[in-house]
């Protein structure tokens, strides 16, 4: 086993497999973007007190600003202006995984420290067996 792991658990939802594969890879393909060349990626799934599964997704990096953060969900909104014109980026990743968040009756949020961090979390109910 792995130091650390001996006692994980699975953690269910009841979801689509396919769109939380989507928000969960949109989340990582930013936090891969944003992170500078020696900077790193952490990724942790647990389940809180409420008994909520969270996933949270954080990079080291420039972050995002105070002003930004509140728009970072809205449709075709991009922190990046350098980016603006890139074809592959509309600015709408964020969007779809806030709406396929909810449609899950969840909820996704993002903290950041300008210069040092940014991270994104999602909260889903956990399934009743």
């Amino acid at each position: 086993s792995v130091e650390g792991f001996e006692n994980l658990q699975p953690l269910m939802v009841t979801a689509d497999r396919d769109m939380l594969h989507q928000v969960v890879y949109n989340l990582v393909d930013n936090a891969v973007k944003f992170t500078q060349e020696d900077g790193t990626i952490s990724v942790f799934a647990g389940e809180t007190k409420n008994g909520e599964v969270c996933v949270s997704i954080r990079n080291t990096g420039e972050g995002v600003s105070s002003e930004e953060i509140g728009k970072i969900f809205e449709r075709f909104y991009k922190v990046d202006k350098s980016r603006s014109y890139d074809v592959k980026s509309a600015g709408l990743g964020l969007y779809l995984c806030k709406t396929i968040v909810e449609m899950h009756r969840g909820k996704i949020f993002a903290e950041s420290v300008e210069g040092e961090f940014t991270r994104f979390t999602v909260m889903l109910p956990k399934l009743d067996k």
